[in-house]
């Protein structure tokens, strides 16, 4: 750091919103990205440009004295990433700053502050100068609830103009890929794909670009035979996607509530348990699979798998939890496979319902068996065609049926089989091999359009509780 720099990092840390910021402030730091930044003579302003995913570059501006900033990006964050950037390049590389002159739009929100004039600023309190710098550097707060819902619709609306902009980026994308052929996307699909996921990311829209990211592995998990059939699928999916998000206004309320959250809207706890549209329901519910799986996010992803019997149907729920790699271990959800337990659950709102949270709960004991599912294959199978016609982007369904075995074919592949061999569906992984031969079945599962994966099944030879 230079020692002519008025700011520190001490400083810069201070005003951070968090850690996730500081880290992705430290990515920013790449002088291709800032194509201006300069100060005014006196040092008491910065300002610059920072080139996102989009055609315009973001507009930043820092005041030196109380690391008050302003950018116009959509972030909620305060300061943003690229106001924290900015601040760090004045740390670490001053001489990367111009002298010029303040440009009328930093003028003018300059003389919008509001903050406490040298003559009535309280004398510095023993907390320390770090405190201070922090309470400085706090946004100001509106005065009255009708203040602050303007500044919420605010926004809001700017988000919604973002996104809508990363998702005319990624019809762009798609039609990119037609035109060059499936053949082209395998050996450039992991660059491309990442590419497109972090402008998604940058338009705030990261559920679809959660979604852009998988499609690599899911095209090379695939067999080769059926790649570009899963390409063509998860391209349509995309692009249904987008236009439903931009036609959300005309779709049925749990429709689009659906879409959003595909799309990167987020519904906190709070939320969902005063929401009107979520569904509340009180069951005996038993944990019949849970799975864990780590993201390039640097997250593990918990699902924890529910059913109970409800009016002599199965209904199944599923509890996500999202934790950091390094505390994976000492934060993991407590409920195991084959505990049983009295609860109220609140559904998202959805087209399907299926993720939920758990509002009241008693006492967890061990269950003796799976809850019987009321349905052979099937009925089971028309039971998803119906939920796909409801939501055509369910990735993941929970299909539950009796009356069935598990057999070997001569390939060495799995399948569920209805007794009756009215119906057969293969069968991933390797953990329901033990029931090869075992007749009446009873089999919990999800089904993803082609294969089912075992989370729970009930059998002669007792209940079989599946993980991953």
């Amino acid at each position: 750091m230079a020692a002519s720099s008025p700011i520190t990092l001490s400083r810069i840390e201070t005003v951070a919103p968090d850690q996730a910021s500081l880290k992705a402030a430290r990515k920013l730091l790449n002088a291709s990205k800032w194509p201006t930044m300069e100060h005014d003579a006196e040092m008491r302003l910065l300002w610059g440009a920072c080139q996102g995913s989009g055609a315009s570059a973001y507009s930043v501006t820092v005041e030196i004295s109380d690391l008050g900033a302003k950018c116009s990006c959509p972030s909620r964050k305060f300061p943003c990433k690229h106001a924290i950037a900015l601040m760090w390049w004045m740390a670490e590389q001053p001489e990367r700053f111009s002298e010029g002159e303040i440009p009328q739009w930093v003028q003018d929100w300059q003389g919008r502050r509001r903050r406490t004039t040298p003559a009535d600023a309280p004398k510095p309190s023993r907390a320390g100068k770090s405190a201070q710098a922090a309470a400085m550097a706090e946004p100001e707060r509106p005065r009255d609830p009708e203040q602050a819902r303007r500044q919420r619709e605010r926004v809001r609306k700017a988000r919604e103009t973002s996104i809508r902009r990363g998702l005319e980026e990624l019809d762009v994308w798609i039609g990119d890929q037609l035109d060059r052929g499936f053949g082209a996307f395998g050996p450039q699909a992991s660059e491309q794909c990442r590419l497109m996921a972090q402008r998604l990311v940058d338009a705030k829209a990261g559920g679809i670009a959660a979604q852009v990211e998988a499609l690599p592995a899911l095209y090379f998990q695939t067999p080769e035979a059926r790649r570009y059939d899963i390409l063509l699928e998860t391209l349509g999916a995309l692009h249904l996607l987008a236009e439903a998000y931009r036609k959300q206004d005309e779709l049925p309320d749990d429709l689009r509530a659906e879409v959003r959250t595909r799309v990167g809207w987020v519904m906190t706890r709070e939320e969902l348990l005063v929401s009107s549209d979520a569904p509340h329901v009180s069951a005996t519910w038993t944990v019949c699979s849970t799975r864990s799986e780590s993201q390039p996010d640097r997250l593990v992803r918990y699902e924890t798998w529910l059913a109970a019997r409800e009016n002599g149907d199965l209904r199944t729920a599923l509890l996500l939890d999202f934790v950091p790699a390094s505390a994976a271990s000492k934060s993991a959800p407590s409920l195991e496979p084959g505990a049983r337990f009295e609860a109220e659950l609140a559904y998202y709102p959805s087209a399907t319902p299926l993720r939920a949270q758990i509002v009241t709960q008693g006492s967890v004991s061990a269950a003796p068996d799976m809850p019987s599912p009321p349905e052979d294959l099937p009925a089971a199978l028309a039971r998803y065609d119906d939920a796909l016609t409801c939501n055509p982007w369910i990735s993941q369904w929970p299909l539950a049926c009796r009356d069935v075995h598990v057999a070997r074919d001569g390939a060495g592949e799995h399948w569920v089989v209805s007794n009756d061999e009215e119906a057969a569906v293969p069968l991933a992984g390797d953990q329901a091999s033990v029931l090869v031969g075992v007749k009446d079945v009873e089999l919990v599962a999800t089904f993803d359009g082609r294969w089912l994966t075992p989370l729970a099944a009930n059998s002669a030879l007792g209940p079989l509780w599946c993980t991953s």
